[in-house]
């Protein structure tokens, strides 16, 4: 059999598992969350023309419109049922596993490019949230094939430099949290790609600026003071935050070298805990108390190797990258003292870099 075809085989059967766990029982598991119900009003009244959160006075605080303008057209032409947002979202986490395929495949190794899609499809918590109906998940993906696009560029492909951008761009219109990932992107391209700072900062500022002149613009006041409101003081800490990260990219080398003298030779031998890693993700979309996953704040296996995966990867750049994206994202988490579904996109973020542990 031709190796390609063969390849194409495992990926489309590693996503079948992927979509299969994420669309069992999904109307139900887990029972309706409120932001689910309000993203599927927003973007009913969007369709229809309105823009409009309920009796709330706020317009897209405290979420912006790039998700419920994805939304909209799936409720207007398929109903608001929670089924059909919860569908579009298992699109967002399936597609997830591709991105993670190809980065593996790309810039580590054939058998990388498997584990990192096989992981995605499996992990417990890339299962449950991706499940949800949460602009989180499109942040996520939008992360992932930002990671993809841009270490693309960092090898002189221009094409690909500008999809990161747009992308890049695009993410705080999603997540006001996707800021983090303008940053990240912003930080790497001065590291490797200066000449690229001034071709793309229009790009990655322009959504932005537009937005928010648009909102000053018809409601300055309401806008301001819901911002404020939302966001609260925690914004403040954010230099500290930074200053934290500047330190810890510095010395990077040595906490990977301290890693490394705990790292376990595996021999390319699946660990034991992939038999538990994948009860969890089938319990993932049973019925079971949501607090399982969400309240109990489970860490999965997967999850936390991912994280240790990422600094035994050879590529220097694709392990920058990472760095750069899942740090900023991480301690801008921190910054805002959020820790509940804002997290999600880490899930997307990680899920390449299992396989340099094995």
């Amino acid at each position: 059999m031709d190796i390609k075809v063969c390849d194409s085989r495992l990926l489309i059967l590693i996503i079948i598992i992927g979509l299969g766990l994420r669309v069992a029982n999904l109307e139900s598991v887990p029972p309706w969350d409120w932001d689910e119900a309000g993203n599927i009003e927003y973007a009913k009244n969007l369709a229809n023309g309105q823009v409009s959160y309920f009796a709330y006075r706020y317009h897209f605080i405290a979420h912006p419109p790039v998700y419920f303008m994805v939304l909209a057209p799936f409720v207007k032409f398929l109903g608001a049922k929670i089924l059909f947002l919860r569908l579009l979202n298992v699109a967002m986490s399936t597609a997830a596993i591709v991105y993670a395929y190809k980065i593996g495949k790309k810039w580590v190794s054939p058998f990388a490019a498997y584990i990192g899609a096989l992981s995605f499809a499996l992990m417990p918590e890339a299962i449950f949230w991706g499940r949800l109906g949460y602009a989180n998940n499109l942040l996520g993906l939008m992360g992932i094939a930002i990671i993809y696009h841009l270490r693309y560029g960092l090898e002189g492909d221009q094409k690909h430099f500008m999809k990161a951008a747009a992308l890049t761009s695009l993410a705080p219109l999603v997540e006001y949290t996707g800021v983090a990932y303008v940053l990240a992107y912003t930080a790497l391209i001065a590291v490797y790609a200066k000449d690229q700072v001034k071709k793309t900062a229009h790009i990655l500022c322009t959504p932005t600026l537009v937005f928010t002149a648009l909102m000053l613009a018809f409601d300055g006041k309401g806008f301001t003071e819901d911002a404020l409101n939302y966001f609260g003081l925690y914004p403040l800490f954010t230099p500290f935050i930074l200053a934290f990260g500047f330190i810890f990219w510095k010395k990077t080398d040595w906490i990977r070298s301290k890693a490394q003298s705990l790292r376990f030779d595996l021999s390319g031998r699946y660990p034991y805990e992939v038999a538990v890693i994948a009860v969890l993700g089938v319990l993932a979309a049973l019925p079971l108390d949501s607090g399982f996953f969400y309240e109990g704040r489970l860490t999965s296996y997967l999850f936390i190797a991912s994280i240790n995966g990422l600094f035994f990867l050879r590529d220097e750049r694709l392990r920058l990258t990472g760095l750069f994206f899942i740090g900023a994202y991480l301690l801008q988490m921190s910054a805002l003292n959020r820790s509940d579904h804002m997290s999600i996109p880490l899930i997307y973020l990680v899920a390449p870099f299992i396989a340099p542990i094995y």
